[in-house]
């Protein structure tokens, strides 16, 4: 069964921005490849807005990989499994990815989940 859990994934940098009883906005820099676990939340949203870069929010049931670049973003539904990949070095960007994350509404929770299947 899922628990809630205080991971601690790497980042190059993570500041948080504002934060009320509802919401909170965290600011986060990562570095090709990085990525966080597997994880759903119970109550809130996840918001991923990307300022420089590329994110790929890997989402599961159903599997599917979405590719957020600079002026993108992408609200994941609470409940839903997903993970961040910062994105690897192409024309033009060096890799990587400089995001906000606005999360709410509600106290946000990281339940650690095993990787999905493949093709499942």
């Amino acid at each position: 069964m899922p628990t809630t859990t205080a991971v601690k994934y790497t980042t190059d940098y993570r500041h948080r921005v504002a934060e009320t009883p509802d919401y909170c906005i965290t600011e986060y820099k990562v570095s090709p490849g990085q990525q966080s676990p597997w994880h759903s939340h119970t109550a809130t949203t996840d918001l991923f807005y990307v300022l420089h870069g590329r994110l790929d929010i890997g989402l599961a049931a159903p599997d599917e990989v979405v590719p957020l670049r600079a002026g993108q973003s992408l609200q994941v539904a609470s409940g839903r499994v997903h993970r961040f990949t910062a994105g690897e070095a192409e024309e033009g960007n060096a890799g990587g990815a400089h995001y906000l994350l606005i999360q709410g509404v509600g106290k946000p929770d990281f339940i650690a989940v095993a990787p999905p299947a493949p093709g499942g």
